[in-house]
C-alpha cells in the first residue's frame, strides 16, 4: 500500500527527472541490473556535489528512496518540511554536535530499521562530506552499522543488500554537462552474521572495509592534490591515446563512461609509479610542464596541437562568418528571451559565493524555481500584448527554452572558431613555433607509451586480444 509520502514521491519525481534532463546533457547509469527490483536495499554512494548527489539518484532509481542527510539541512524550517516530506531522515554529526549525536541517531537509525523491514531503499553517503577533490574521504561505519543491525534484529533473514553506487560529475559546475553512476555488485550483509553476532565491532569495521574496496573501484580516486595535478595533466594529453588504445579494454556504454574508466587507470597508474619510481613520474611531470607553457604562451589547445596540419586562414575566415550570419539572428533572439533567468541564476549563485560542492545544487535549484516563475509570466505577457492566435502564440512558447540552448552551444561554437582561427594564423604565420610545440607532445606521448607499456608488463595486467 501506498503512503502519502510514496504518492508524493512518485508525483514529483517527473518534473525531478525534466528538470535534470534540461539542467545535464545527460544522466548516465551503468550496471543498474546490481539495483535489485524488490526487497531491502541500502545504497551507498560517494558524494561529490552536495544535494545534487541524491536529486541525481532519485531521478535516475525506479524504486523510492530514502536518504540520511545531515542535520545542518534542516535548521530551514521550509526546507525541514519538504524533506520530512520526501521521508528524508535526518542525521546529527558527532562534529556537529557532540552532546546531542548519540541520542538523536538512535532515532535515525530505528527510521532505516524500519524501512528496511518494510522492504524500501535507503541511501546513505558514508563519507558524512563532500569535498571538491576527486578522492574518497575515509568511510563513516554507519553504513555497516544500519545493515549489519537491521539483519540481527531479524536473526539475519531480511535480505539486506548494500549496494555501492560511484557518482561521477563531468563538470563541478557547468551548466548541460554529463553525469555517470555507476551500480557496484551489492554485498549481502548476511555474510557477516556469524561475525556480528561473536564481534560486532570486526564485523563492521570489515563491512564498511569491503564498501570502501568497492566504491573506490568506482569512481576517480586519487591519494593527494599533488597527484590529482599530474592525473589532470595526463588526461588531457592522453586518455583519448588511451581510449583508442587497442591493447587496452576500457568498459563502458558511452564516451563518458569510458573516459571515466581512463581517468580511473591513469590515477591507478600514476600511484603505483609515484610508489615504485617517482623519479620517472618527476621527469615525466616536468617535460608535460614544459610543453603545456609552450602551448598555453601560443594560446593553442592540445586538440589543436595534436591536429596534422593547420587549417587554411582564409577557410576558417569564410567558415567562421558563415556560422555568424546563419546562426546569429536565432541565438541572439533565443538569448534574450531567457536572458531573465540565466542571468538572475548567475547573479544569486555568484553571490552566495558556493563551495565548488555546492554549485550544481545552488544552479539547479535556483535556475528551476526562476523558470518556474518566469515562463509561465512570459507566455502570459506575450498572449496580452502580441495579436497572434493562440496556436501560434504556443508554439513560439514552446521554442523559447530549446532557442535558449541553442544560444548557449552557439557561443560555444563561436569561441571554438575564433580560437581555431588563431591556431590557422599560427599555422600560417609561425610554422616552425608550431613545429616545435609538437615535437615536445610527441617525446610526451612518447614517454607516456613507455610508461604504459611498463605498468601493464610489470603488473601483469590483462590486455586485449
Amino acid at each position: 500500500m501506498e503512503t502519502p509520502r510514496t504518492i508524493l514521491y512518485n508525483l514529483v519525481r517527473p518534473a525531478l527527472r525534466l528538470a535534470l534532463q534540461i539542467y545535464f546533457r545527460r544522466v548516465e547509469t551503468t550496471d543498474p541490473h546490481h539495483l535489485p527490483g524488490r526487497g531491502p536495499v541500502l545504497l551507498a554512494a560517494n558524494h561529490p556535489q552536495s544535494i545534487t548527489d541524491a536529486l541525481v539518484l532519485s531521478g535516475s532509481i525506479p524504486r523510492v528512496v530514502h536518504y540520511l542527510a545531515h542535520s545542518g539541512l534542516f535548521k530551514n524550517r521550509v526546507q525541514a518540511a519538504v524533506l520530512r516530506g520526501f521521508g528524508v531522515i535526518p542525521v546529527v554529526r558527532r562534529e556537529d554536535d557532540p552532546q546531542r549525536a548519540a541520542e538523536a541517531n538512535e532515532d535515525a537509525f530505528a527510521a532505516c530499521f524500519a524501512s528496511l523491514q518494510r522492504g524500501e531503499v535507503v541511501a546513505i553517503f558514508p563519507e558524512g562530506i563532500s569535498v571538491e577533490e576527486r578522492r574518497l574521504q575515509p568511510l563513516r561505519t554507519g553504513a555497516a552499522r544500519i545493515a549489519l543491525e537491521a539483519e540481527h534484529q531479524n536473526d539475519f533473514q531480511l535480505g539486506v543488500a548494500v549496494v555501492p553506487v560511484g557518482i561521477s560529475f563531468q563538470s563541478r559546475g557547468r551548466f548541460r554537462s554529463r553525469v555517470l553512476l555507476r551500480f557496484g555488485k551489492p554485498i549481502q550483509a548476511e555474510r557477516y552474521a556469524e561475525k556480528y553476532k561473536n564481534q560486532p565491532r570486526e564485523a563492521v569495521a570489515r563491512l564498511t572495509d569491503h564498501l570502501g574496496r568497492a566504491m573506490r573501484a568506482l569512481v576517480v580516486n586519487v591519494e593527494d592534490a599533488e597527484q590529482d595535478r599530474m592525473v589532470t595533466q595526463i588526461e588531457r594529453i592522453y586518455r583519448e591515446d588511451l581510449l583508442n588504445n587497442p591493447d587496452l579494454e576500457l568498459p563502458g556504454p558511452s564516451d563518458f563512461a569510458r573516459q571515466t574508466a581512463a581517468s580511473q587507470e591513469i590515477a591507478q597508474a600514476v600511484a603505483w609509479f609515484r610508489r615504485h619510481d617517482p623519479h620517472a613520474v618527476g621527469r615525466l611531470e616536468e617535460r608535460i610542464e614544459g610543453y603545456q607553457e609552450t602551448r598555453r604562451r601560443w594560446q593553442l589547445t592540445d586538440e589543436m596541437v595534436a591536429r596534422g596540419e593547420a587549417p587554411s586562414l582564409r577557410r576558417r575566415a569564410l567558415s567562421m562568418l558563415a556560422i555568424g550570419a546563419l546562426g546569429l539572428p536565432l541565438a541572439v533572439a533565443g538569448a534574450v528571451a531567457n536572458a531573465v533567468p540565466y542571468t538572475l541564476t548567475a547573479f544569486a549563485v555568484d553571490r552566495l559565493n558556493p563551495d565548488p560542492t555546492k554549485r550544481h545544487s545552488h544552479q539547479f535549484i535556483l535556475g528551476t524555481a526562476l523558470a518556474i516563475l518566469y515562463y509561465p509570466a512570459l507566455f502570459w505577457m506575450m498572449k496580452r500584448h502580441w495579436d497572434l492566435p493562440s496556436g501560434r502564440l504556443f508554439l513560439i512558447a514552446l521554442g523559447i527554452i530549446p532557442a535558449g540552448l541553442f544560444a548557449r552551444f552557439f557561443v560555444r561554437r563561436w569561441r571554438r572558431e575564433r580560437r581555431f582561427l588563431r591556431f590557422a594564423w599560427v599555422g600560417a604565420t609561425q610554422r616552425a613555433a608550431l613545429g616545435n610545440l609538437r615535437h615536445l607532445r610527441a617525446e610526451v606521448l612518447s614517454d607516456l607509451d613507455g610508461l604504459l607499456q611498463r605498468y601493464l608488463t610489470e603488473r601483469g595486467l590483462p590486455r586485449r586480444r
